[in-house]
């Protein structure tokens, strides 16, 4: 199992987040951890649909490649699921505290086709809440755990989604950070697929345990887009990305979406109406979280 926290640095903002937020229809199941990761393929096809085609490609001068041809190279049985978040900065702040006019404006555009949703705010270690546990746990989710958990299922109920993830797939692995948009003028010459590359992926084999190469290219498909595409439309959402790969050579039907339910404190997750978000101030992403979360459940979703 791999866990990749690639913070970057924002080049639009110059500066790291100071805290994200996020449009949802059930804006009280995720502020008491329930995180909804869609699969890439139902996120890029979705009705109506997402609207940029460069979702989904490793795109430059030379190649566009779709991140299921990656995927073949391993095996059809693998997939990734996106949740993203929208970040935001201290230049979003006025000097009162509050969040700026023009950046209440461009959230409300950003809102799921303006369905006037309500907005949860998460503090900038947000991801301590979710992923730092959860990583460390399932991937020292070991023979003697499994053993104990199939044992004793009834008072082990609390391994039971590690025990689901372990067992059920070969690998899992972790991204998250902010979607960079690359100024395409500047790196047309630059060839990033190159032969060797892919010859390393057709001769891959699961004996390997090598899964470096897939996450280059995995990371170019989901984390980097040409910033002519989203000039007017996605470079302004500041979009922040947790990206979730199941790896399986067995032959199964994967989810077409997965729920992730975390067990943490949610102290500085607030929830703020649609008409409301004038109200959020910089001092609302002032918690610091001392530790992480437990997994609590695991839920696949097939339709």
């Amino acid at each position: 199992m791999t866990f990749i926290n690639n913070q970057q640095e924002n080049s639009s903002k110059n500066s790291e987040p100071i805290g994200f937020i996020k449009f949802n229809d059930y804006p009280e199941n995720l502020q008491n951890g329930e995180i909804f990761f869609s699969k890439e393929s139902t996120f890029m096809y979705q009705k109506p649909p997402i609207g940029d085609p460069s979702e989904g490609y490793l795109k430059n001068k030379y190649y566009r490649i779709n991140y299921k041809d990656i995927f073949s190279y391993y095996s059809k049985n693998t997939e990734s699921y996106i949740s993203c978040f929208t970040a935001l900065y201290k230049s979003d702040f006025g000097n009162d505290g509050y969040i700026k006019k023009d950046t209440v404006d461009r959230l409300k555009k950003l809102d799921h086709y303006n369905k006037k949703r309500s907005a949860v705010i998460f503090p900038k270690d947000f991801d301590k809440l979710y992923l730092y546990d959860f990583y460390y746990f399932l991937n020292n989710f070991n023979k003697k755990l499994i053993d104990e958990y199939e044992s004793d299922k009834k008072h082990n109920y609390a391994l039971k989604p590690y025990y689901d993830l372990k067992t059920r797939f070969e690998d899992v692995t972790i991204k998250y950070k902010p979607v960079k948009y690359i100024d395409t003028e500047l790196e047309e010459n630059n060839e990033y697929l190159k032969e060797e590359d892919k010859e390393k992926l057709k001769n891959w084999k699961y004996l390997d345990k090598n899964l470096g190469k897939f996450e280059e290219y995995l990371d170019k498909c989901f984390f980097e887009k040409p910033k002519e595409i989203g000039k007017e439309k996605y470079y302004i959402q500041n979009e922040y990305r947790i990206v979730l790969t199941l790896f399986n050579t067995k032959k199964t039907t994967m989810p077409e979406h997965i729920k992730l339910k975390f067990n943490f404190e949610n102290e500085g997750v607030k929830i703020f109406k649609h008409n409301e978000l004038n109200k959020i101030n910089i001092k609302n992403f002032n918690r610091h979280f001392t530790g992480g979360s437990t997994l609590e459940n695991v839920k696949f979703i097939y339709k």
